[in-house]
């Protein structure tokens, strides 16, 4: 028996930067909590971990020739489809509703939609401004203003709850911004690669109509026939409906990649579908807890790898990266600057924040690099300033202890700006 093992061809060294991988996602948290380090989050010191390791000669582990090897990049691709298969699953669609007039919020919904509009048009003429490093400068100005106008709201809704700033006015603006800035974004980065793909020589556009169907069926069956026979089964211990569902996205990721457009579409619009489809809390605990558990992990730290092997530490410190990084940080930050417009309500320190807040971003800049228009030093450099604007605003709002007042001095967190 061992001797019909030890002759297959399969080598069981081809597990260790797997192993490393997971080892490494399981002791961050670990290390973090240990030293009672609450404002970091676990995403950010992943990708510097990457980095790190991408940076030294531990990245001949999970590359050759200065790519990543089949394995990893399987491993990165799956991770990127799982993690906007979780970002379509959270996507709370209910800012999009319009809101009765008689309720107190309901000029939240405008508001923020005036600010996403200016935050876009700023965007637009930033972008126009690092023209030179674009291979193709309209796709690069789109992909850049689609970077510096999002808002990565799979940290800041976290936040904002952990804050207990979900129940006031401040936190329902950050909220629905984020929300509405991260699905106009993925929705904007698919538009981009829906052209993209028809543009392209090997391109199969007639199996998206394929992909439609499925998704339409997956829809119709979740919300409309909940069978009692599947009913058991989803709810049994063979975990019918997980299994089922991740069928679905590996299916439409593959279906995506033959029809010449990017995977991560069918990813996003597998997990907009389920949401929409109503799922039970625990077929959604189940997934996420496979997607953050394993793949999401592993995808950051392979970020971070890209990144490292492009642009090391060595190298990032060097004056013309680092100055690169610095303009690019301030640049995501400045380009929400409409958000002054809340100063009519709250005090200059919570506006200033919130400015800050609401720049975090992170997985445009690394859909962009994947497009591969923009150059390398530019889009690496976008990467890390991302990583800052995920770092700076949970710090801030650990250390500041008055946030979401109005600017009357002895007023509670306000409930509605008048």
């Amino acid at each position: 028996m061992f001797t019909l093992l030890s002759n297959t061809h399969f080598d069981l060294k081809v597990l260790i930067p797997i192993a490393l991988l997971l080892f490494i996602a399981a002791i961050i948290p670990v290390i973090l909590s240990a030293l009672k380090i609450k404002f970091i989050p676990v995403l950010v010191v992943e990708i510097v971990a990457g980095i790190l390791l991408g940076s030294f000669k531990s990245s001949e582990l999970f590359a050759s020739h200065g790519h990543m090897n089949p394995l990893m990049e399987g491993l990165y691709i799956v991770g990127m489809g799982v993690l906007l298969f979780l970002s379509g699953l959270d996507t709370d669609f209910s800012v999009f509703k319009r809101v009765p007039k008689e309720e107190k919020c309901v000029h939240i919904n405008a508001l923020t939609n005036v600010l996403l509009l200016c935050v876009i048009a700023l965007s637009v003429v930033l972008s126009l401004f690092f023209s030179k490093f674009m291979s193709n400068k309209v796709l690069g100005v789109v992909l850049l203003t689609i970077v510096f106008s999002s808002t990565f709201a799979s940290i800041v809704i976290p936040l904002i709850h952990d804050e207990g700033l979900h129940h006031s006015t401040i936190g329902k603006i950050i909220a629905t911004y984020a929300t509405k800035s991260e699905f106009l974004s993925i929705l904007a980065l698919s538009v981009v690669m829906l052209v993209e793909g028809f543009m392209g020589e090997h391109s199969n556009p007639w199996l998206l109509l394929v992909m439609i169907v499925v998704l339409f069926l997956v829809y119709v069956f979740n919300r409309y026939f909940k069978l009692e026979r599947f009913k058991k089964i989803s709810g049994g211990i063979v975990h019918f409906s997980v299994r089922l569902i991740i069928a679905v996205l590996l299916g439409l990721m593959i279906l995506c990649s033959v029809s010449g457009v990017e995977y991560i579409l069918g990813a996003f619009l597998a997990g907009s579908v389920i949401k929409s489809a109503k799922p039970t809390k625990e077929t959604i605990h189940k997934l996420e807890s496979i997607g953050y558990g394993v793949f999401v992990p592993m995808f950051y730290i392979l970020v971070g790898v890209k990144v490292g092997m492009q642009m090391s530490i060595v190298e990032m410190v060097k004056w013309e990266n680092l100055s690169l990084i610095l303009l690019l940080f301030v640049l995501l930050v400045a380009v929400k600057i409409p958000f002054a417009y809340l100063f009519k309500w709250f005090k200059l320190s919570t506006v200033i924040q919130t400015t800050i807040f609401v720049a975090c971003t992170l997985i445009t800049s690394i859909t962009a690099k994947e497009f591969g228009v923009i150059d390398e030093q530019l889009v690496d450099a976008l990467i890390v300033a991302s990583c800052l604007t995920c770092i700076i605003p949970p710090i801030l709002f650990d250390i500041t202890g008055k946030y979401g007042y109005s600017k009357i001095e002895c007023d509670e967190r306000i409930v509605n700006p008048n």
